[in-house]
């Protein structure tokens, strides 16, 4: 795929969108290629850009999906897109961790599962990830649809 020709589309497909959803930022563009396909990723940083992460990253999920949209159908498919405003997604993955190390030490604690909030599945994988390597924990998603959610349990430890 021509970088030069999708960095154009990029920015001229943001500068689109802002003049419709009305935002300026600092707009920073990579463009990577792998076996999996092109990964385009968009940074935005402005001090007035809450609105457009909205409660827990619903509104940045769907700006980077109609951004995905367009751009495959412009270069007709292959290509996934990621968009990241003023660091949120660094930031979300910290609280998410401190969230998840809270819940663990409840369950420590107090010898119970603990069931989370219903959570997108990014979410879910980054609390796995964080307590993978715990040894008397075990996590697990259950429930369907948006009320899928992270249940945190003690690990059994059977003794021999």
């Amino acid at each position: 795929m021509d970088k030069e020709k999708l960095t154009e589309k990029v920015n001229t497909t943001l500068s689109e969108l802002a003049s419709l959803i009305g935002y300026e930022a600092e707009t920073t563009v990579d463009i990577s290629e792998n076996e999996k396909g092109t990964l385009v990723s968009v940074t935005l940083n402005s001090d007035d850009l809450g609105f457009l992460i909205g409660y827990h990253g619903q509104n940045l999920e769907s700006f980077q999906s109609v951004l995905q949209l367009m751009l495959n159908r412009a270069f007709e498919g292959g290509i996934r897109v990621v968009v990241n405003v003023n660091n949120y997604r660094e930031k979300r993955e910290e609280v998410l961790k401190e969230m998840a190390m809270r819940a663990v030490e409840y369950v420590r604690e107090y010898k119970v599962e603990k069931h989370l909030s219903p959570m997108k599945p990014n979410d879910r994988r980054i609390v796995h990830l964080a307590l993978q390597d715990l040894p008397d924990i075990s996590t697990e998603s259950v429930g369907e649809g948006e009320d899928r959610r992270v249940v945190i349990k003690l690990k059994e430890i059977v003794n021999i």
